[in-house]
C-alpha cells in the first residue's frame, strides 16, 4: 500500500500534547486497519494466514510539486506494473 501524508503546520495546536510523529501516524493507521480487517474476516469466515503488513515502512519527505507528482503517478501506476510482475512470474 502506498500513500501520501500530508503535514498542515499552519494551524495553532490548542492541545498540550505535542504532534503525532509520522511514525506514531502510521503505527496507528495500521493497527485500526488491522482490526478492521481481521473483523471482516471473521465475520465472512474467511482464511488469512501470515501478517497484514510489514513490519516498517519507508518514508520520504516531498519538497515540491514536481516530485509530488512523479510520486502520485508512481502509485497510480503500481497495481497495473504489480499485476504485469505478477505474468512475468507465472510465465518464468
Amino acid at each position: 500500500m502506498h500513500g501520501i501524508i500530508v503535514i498542515n503546520n499552519s494551524k495553532k495546536r490548542a492541545d498540550a500534547r505535542p504532534a503525532p510523529t509520522v511514525s506514531e501516524i502510521i503505527c496507528s493507521f495500521k493497527s485500526r486497519s488491522v482490526v478492521e480487517c481481521l473483523k471482516y474476516v471473521k465475520e465472512n469466515n474467511l482464511d488469512l494466514s501470515g501478517k497484514v503488513w510489514q513490519r516498517s515502512f519507508h518514508d520520504h519527505v516531498i519538497r515540491n510539486e514536481r516530485s509530488l507528482n512523479a510520486i502520485r503517478e508512481y502509485i497510480a501506476n503500481n497495481p497495473v506494473n504489480w499485476e504485469m510482475d505478477i505474468d512475468n512470474i507465472m510465465k518464468g
